[in-house]
């Protein structure tokens, strides 16, 4: 099994991401040209959420006879990580439910990214507690899946995901970024949103599309 050390990100760095949006983050990463990391498929499940942190991965596998600690990784987060959980997107049995967002919320968990289902959708509707999931079933996993292990480099829609990277996920889509590129993202990112504000004041100003374009940052 790989394990990896475990860096920090400034929370300035933080701070400076949660000003941004994933489309200008996955636009910093075609400018870039990096191919780690990237666009996930899991979606905004509960309205106007996002999530900005770290990666807290969970890996899990079939249940095998006798195995019980569904869930228990939670007592393992730190306040401020995103809960990055690989079910290897299984859509018959729930990895993530109204207790467990409720305990995370308490605890200061920044989100929760499931390569998987959720289910209490309305109690966690509520909460507000803000979870990107690829569908939602009533069915529990409990009795399916177990952990098999935790920040371990896991992988979720053919990208890989290390306990150091970061995670952003707003209405638009999951971004992942690499924590060897974490400043360089950011900083042509941040690039790219004062060229489109000036494109869009441009549009705004009664400039044809071309014009707009033309004159950014002028």
């Amino acid at each position: 099994m790989e394990v990896i050390r475990i860096n920090t990100i400034n929370t300035d760095i933080i701070k400076a991401y949660k000003k941004l949006d994933s489309c200008t983050l996955s636009d910093a990463f075609d400018k870039l040209e990096i191919n780690q990391g990237g666009y996930i498929l899991p979606k905004q499940r509960v309205k106007n959420t996002t999530i900005c942190g770290q990666a807290f991965t969970v890996r899990y596998l079939p249940k095998q006879e006798n195995e019980s600690n569904f869930g228990t990784f939670l007592d393992d987060i730190p306040e401020d990580r995103v809960a990055v959980v690989d079910n290897d997107g299984r859509v018959d049995g729930s990895v993530w439910g109204d207790t467990m967002a409720l305990f995370a919320q308490k605890k200061g968990v920044a989100g929760a990214v499931l390569n998987g289902v959720y289910r209490d959708v309305g109690p966690i509707d509520k909460l507000g507690f803000p979870v990107f999931a690829k569908g939602a079933c009533s069915r529990s996993g409990k009795n399916l899946v177990s952990v098999d292990a935790t920040n371990v480099p896991i992988q979720i829609d053919g990208v890989r995901i290390d306990p150091d990277d970061l995670v952003f996920g707003d209405e638009s889509g999951v971004m992942v970024i690499p924590y060897d590129h974490i400043e360089s993202v950011l900083n042509e990112a941040k690039r790219l949103k004062t060229t489109d504000d000036s494109f869009i004041n441009n549009l705004e100003s009664g400039m044809s599309y071309q014009d707009a374009k033309q004159n950014k940052n002028h």
